[in-house]
């Protein structure tokens, strides 16, 4: 019975480790939060709101490697690293709980799943990023772009045309 017992657990072990190793790799951020993200060209960011303790950021295997991740004091700086090619697009994932700041350089993008609660987020975007995100909390942009703000039923869904 009792090997029967640690027969099945490895198996499950075994066979959630592959899956997981599957969807990427999730690293839980060391800070407080992240309060402000910063996205270089050639980099796309899926956000979802998250509690503060759920603060994470996935990178799936095949954009692992062609990556610059750094975190520092709530920021989190994103960039295509040598490895990534021409034209290619790299998907990060982002857990966030109060996001505060979100630059776009070159030809990033930057979208929400779900609502994203915060009470204020500067958003500041180059000529070619686009933004599609869903904000309960007020947005300001740094530059007058070519952008359309819609109401919903209690949140905001901003896009960068």
């Amino acid at each position: 019975m009792k090997r029967k017992f640690i027969l099945t657990t490895a198996l499950f072990i075994l066979v959630a480790m592959k899956s997981f190793a599957q969807n990427g790799a999730a690293f839980p951020i060391f800070a407080d939060d992240i309060s402000e993200i910063v996205i270089s060209d050639k980099i796309d960011v899926v956000l979802t709101q998250a509690e503060p303790e759920n603060i994470a950021v996935r990178i799936p295997d095949n954009v692992m490697g062609k990556l610059n991740v750094t975190v520092d004091r709530g920021r989190l700086f994103l960039g295509a690293g040598k490895k990534a090619k021409d034209g290619e697009r790299l998907t990060v994932y982002v857990w966030v709980s109060n996001l505060e700041k979100l630059t776009l350089n070159g030809n990033a993008f930057a979208t929400s799943v779900g609502v994203l609660h915060n009470k204020n987020l500067l958003i500041s975007a180059g000529k070619e990023a686009k933004v599609s995100i869903k904000s309960d909390g007020k947005v300001w942009f740094d530059a007058p772009g070519n952008y359309q703000v819609a109401e919903g039923k209690g949140y905001s869904y901003i896009q960068m045309l």
